[in-house]
């Protein structure tokens, strides 16, 4: 799959789906929202994706930027910490992420959050499931390591032509 003017590409399993606008507003309550929200209605497993065109980073920063994003979770919850900061190779580049806890009244989910570097811009992701469900998590490490930054294509301005030097 193909996102952001085919900008990333991720190996995305056919079961994961655009979640209904109607769960969107019942999961996030609020205005600002991730740009792509995709979940599996069987397992109630999701993975989300925004690019924020304006923060550069660049693949020697993810580390840095995941520690930071890191801490921030660690002192609103001081004990939901599962995995630490980790660095993994993905397609041809590297992706930040941590893993920690959450309950919600349908019991414990495992949530991701990480970092990955397209076209000098930070895309932060998230995803989750639950906490049980250990085929989940390894599918979604999956997803992760799938992530694949794609040359920014450049669209020509409407009546531009390009001229051959002689």
């Amino acid at each position: 799959m193909f996102l952001f003017d085919e900008q990333l590409y991720v190996d995305m399993p056919e079961s994961y789906q655009e979640m209904s606008q109607a769960r969107i507003d019942e999961i996030y309550p609020y205005e600002v929202r991730q740009e792509i929200i995709l979940e599996n209605a069987q397992t109630g497993s999701f993975c989300t994706f925004s690019l924020f065109e304006d923060q550069g980073i660049m693949g020697s920063q993810v580390e840095y930027a995941i520690h930071s994003v890191s801490k921030i979770v660690t002192r609103l919850y001081p004990s939901c910490i599962v995995d630490k900061e980790q660095i993994m190779n993905c397609s041809e580049s590297f992706c930040g992420w941590f893993s920690f806890e959450t309950r919600t009244s349908d019991g414990k989910l495992y949530n991701v959050m990480y970092i990955f570097p397209v076209n000098g811009h930070m895309m932060f992701g998230t995803m989750g499931c639950r906490m049980e469900e250990e085929r989940e998590k390894e599918l979604l490490m999956g997803i992760m390591k799938s992530l694949k930054a794609q040359k920014k294509k450049r669209r020509l301005q409407e009546g531009y032509e390009t001229r051959r030097l002689c």
